[in-house]
């Protein structure tokens, strides 16, 4: 007992000395505090992502329709409105028809034999409690052509008469407002405008003259009112990205002349981002791995930058990114706070079936007590980095099946059945081992230099 506590000693003693001399270096790993519990049978799912952590997704086992609340936690909220839920329209699994910010939800039901153009606005508190105040006895009728939308202050919009109409929190139309856009799409929401397509508007729904974007798909920064669009192209391996400033110019200072292009994975594989409060621009992605022997194992990838567009070394242990292993690919993301990450994400069950679920990722300075426990317990894949020979040390009581070597797309790029592997050829960069042993099935990266 004495030798393992001076050895964890040690290790702190190391890990600190590592942490005051990289200023600010943080390491990125699954948040051991948050709930995932069961994953869904769908290809995709609809979901809210809230600002406080907590997120709104379909409750499956109600009919017609009704969302739950996952807390900032993971747990379900068992007394969001009635019993853990309440009633939505739900017409597909991509989509129910409610909107949110951290402080009411709406949802909107369509009226029977209207052909969906009559619809019956209900407000909530954050906590599912029906707002009776709110139009007749809690119920506003509206004739609308498309969905609800929601900006930071509860007011909701919603297209008819030939343009977008603002209904206040207290259930009352703003006659003032009266937005009649260039460009037909869903409204985006920042501190100072509202946004359609590639065109911004002020709050009273007049146009701003001198603002164009030339991106009509970009993540927006809702405090500054810059933005970002990327695109991947697979054939040439390369991931574009574009800035622009708060007036709808290419930002410059931005990478090379307002691009950045990351050519470091084999092909990119991000699909949402978002901005920190430093300005940061957080990329969410990863794959399915193509794996043999009936196992189905996926890869998380967060990716950082910093507000000029250079990669962040500082994000996780020296790397600008971080790959989780066998945790689903992200198909959403939302940065909750600068070290706090919410991902909806989808992970392979069977050959023909997939999973999808919301998790969580967190970002520490410094390793906490259980991740230097469990770094104990773990079998040994060393030198890392590595140049020319990687070894595998097992634990005495297993006996070894397969290796597998993957990049960080997923391409399966060695397999055998030796401890020492030949990897001198391997390009530059980071890799993601799979051990397969007559007990466990092991998955962890490694550097090539």
């Amino acid at each position: 007992m004495a030798k393992t506590n001076a050895m964890k000693k040690l290790i702190y003693f190391f890990i600190f000395i590592s942490v005051i001399g990289v200023k600010g270096q943080g390491y990125v790993f699954p948040d051991p505090n948050y709930t995932i519990g069961a994953w869904s049978w769908f290809e995709n799912l609809a979901h809210i992502f809230i600002p406080d952590g907590s997120a709104l997704i379909p409750n499956s086992t109600l009919s017609p329709g009704a969302v739950r609340k996952k807390l900032p936690n993971g747990n379900y909220d068992p007394t969001f409105g009635v019993n853990g839920s309440i009633p939505v329209y739900i017409p597909e699994p991509t989509q129910m028809n409610c909107v949110a910010n951290g402080q009411h939800i709406y949802t909107y039901d369509p009226l029977p034999n209207t052909n969906n153009t009559t619809f019956i606005i209900k407000k909530y508190n954050s906590n599912g409690v029906l707002d009776l105040t709110y139009g007749n006895n809690g119920e506003l009728t509206i004739n609308m052509n498309y969905r609800l939308f929601i900006d930071q202050n509860s007011n909701v919009y919603f297209y008819g008469n030939n343009g977008f109409r603002k209904i206040l929190p207290n259930g009352e139309f703003d006659n003032n407002f009266n937005l009649i856009p260039q460009a037909f799409g869903d409204l985006k929401f920042s501190n100072n405008y509202i946004y359609i397509g590639k065109y911004r508007y002020n709050y009273n729904g007049s146009q701003d003259i001198g603002f164009e974007n030339a991106a009509l798909k970009y993540t927006l920064n809702k405090m500054t009112d810059e933005s970002i669009s990327f695109s991947k192209n697979e054939s040439s391996s390369t991931l574009t990205i574009n800035k622009y400033t708060s007036s709808g110019a290419l930002d410059t200072n931005f990478g090379t002349n307002g691009t950045k292009i990351i050519t470091q994975f084999t092909y990119a594989p991000f699909y949402s981002a978002d901005f920190d409060s430093e300005g940061n621009i957080v990329f969410f992605g990863g794959n399915n791995l193509n794996s043999s022997g009936g196992m189905y194992p996926s890869i998380t990838l967060i990716m950082r930058l910093k507000p000029n567009g250079a990669e962040d070394y500082s994000f996780n242990n020296n790397s600008f990114y971080y790959i989780g292993q066998n945790t689903g690919y992200v198909l959403d993301g939302k940065v909750i706070s600068d070290d706090k990450y919410l991902l909806f994400v989808k992970k392979r069950y069977t050959m023909g079936s997939n999973h999808v679920n919301i998790s969580q990722v967190v970002r520490s300075l410094v390793l906490s007590t259980s991740d230097i426990e469990n770094s104990e317990k773990k079998l040994s894949v060393y030198p890392n980095p590595v140049q020319d020979v990687l070894k595998v040390l097992l634990n005495k009581d297993e006996k070894l099946q397969t290796i597998e070597i993957f990049d960080v797309t997923g391409k399966l790029i060695k397999k055998s059945t030796v401890l020492e592997n030949n990897v001198a050829d391997f390009t530059t960069g980071s890799y993601l081992i799979m051990i397969k042993t007559d007990k466990k099935t092991y998955q962890t990266k490694f550097i090539k230099n």
